[in-house]
């Protein structure tokens, strides 16, 4: 009865925590969609992510203060403070200490830019066994998932809107090896002034090839489905992220470098499980999903000896949301 009573407890906090974590990050997004929609439809006349990257030590702020109070009776400051911090950003006359700091840099009315589109794809033949995939991006989102089509290796598809940052894409194959490379390169020498989340990168790969797969990016939102994919290395390097990854039945290795993200990892039910972490993460979000302290810095899952297959990760992040899911 007792251990009944603990789990009760348990999943009653989980819950409860789930929540409130769904409530935060609701207010994110919101907040969020609404200053880069008002941006390009330019009811803002200044630049959103010059105050972004201007300001990123205020997010990294915002993200320590959710890790301290979200267990507790006052995990409602976070969404208050960007909510009010939203606000002064819409309605910088209401709030004349940021109206004065914005004014001075509104711009000249720029000619609107075009959205273009760049696309590569290769057919797929029985002969490529590997592809690494280098992928760097200044900013915005990246979809990888397997289409239900399977004639190609890859088909990728990138839109971006500022003609000065368009992507090189490369694709070299070794026959003999059996080995590919797919690099998309889009980072430029840096220009606060040029910044504008409105890439959009969709990778569909081939599930009979093995991957090793890189990421390197400013800020973004990534979606990534490896449900059908053989991943053997995963690593991610970005900065302000919203990162969501769907695990496959298949060892992996994953090493994600992050400034300040919200990070949600889905397992299969019998994967085993293990994570370094590293920076200002709270132990109890792995603790609470079942995670086993093994070291001051390592956690695994109950089942990570005896699993078939095991997804081991490295995680390094000052200041992260995490949380995990494990399904069927």
């Amino acid at each position: 009865m007792a251990n009944n009573s603990k789990e009760i407890d348990k999943a009653a906090r989980r819950s409860r925590q789930n929540r409130r974590d769904s409530i935060t990050t609701g207010v994110v997004f919101i907040a969020l969609g609404a200053l880069f929609l008002l941006n390009t439809l330019d009811i803002l006349s200044y630049n959103i992510w010059q105050i972004v990257l201007s300001f990123w030590p205020l997010l990294l702020i915002l993200l320590g203060l959710n890790l301290l109070v979200k267990r507790t009776s006052f995990w409602w400051l976070t969404p208050l403070f960007i909510i009010v911090i939203s606000a002064a950003l819409i309605f910088p006359q209401y709030f004349p200490h940021y109206h004065y700091w914005l004014t001075p840099r509104r711009q000249v009315e720029e000619p609107a830019r075009r959205e273009e589109t760049v696309e590569s794809s290769r057919d797929y033949t029985d002969d490529i066994r590997q592809l690494d995939i280098n992928l760097s991006i200044d900013a915005g989102r990246i979809d990888i998932f397997s289409p239900e089509e399977r004639e190609k290796l890859y088909d990728l598809s990138f839109n971006y809107r500022n003609q000065d940052r368009e992507p090189g894409i490369e694709f070299h194959f070794d026959s003999q090896e059996g080995r590919g490379l797919l690099e998309v390169d889009q980072l430029r020498e840096f220009e606060l002034e040029n910044m504008d989340i409105v890439n959009s990168a969709v990778l569909k790969l081939h599930p009979d090839v093995y991957y090793n797969i890189t990421i390197d990016s400013g800020a973004g939102y990534y979606q990534l489905d490896l449900r059908e994919l053989m991943v053997n290395n995963l690593e991610i390097n970005s900065g302000i992220s919203d990162l969501k990854i769907n695990f496959a039945s298949y060892d992996t290795s994953v090493h994600l470098n992050s400034g300040a993200s919200n990070i949600k990892l889905i397992f299969l039910e019998n994967t085993g499980v293990e994570i370094r972490a590293e920076g200002a993460l709270s132990y109890d979000d792995f603790l609470d999903y079942d995670l086993e302290q093994v070291e001051e810095d390592l956690f695994r899952s109950p089942n990570f000896a005896e699993a078939d297959n095991q997804v081991r990760m490295h995680l390094i992040s000052p200041a992260s949301n995490i949380s995990f899911e494990f399904e069927e």
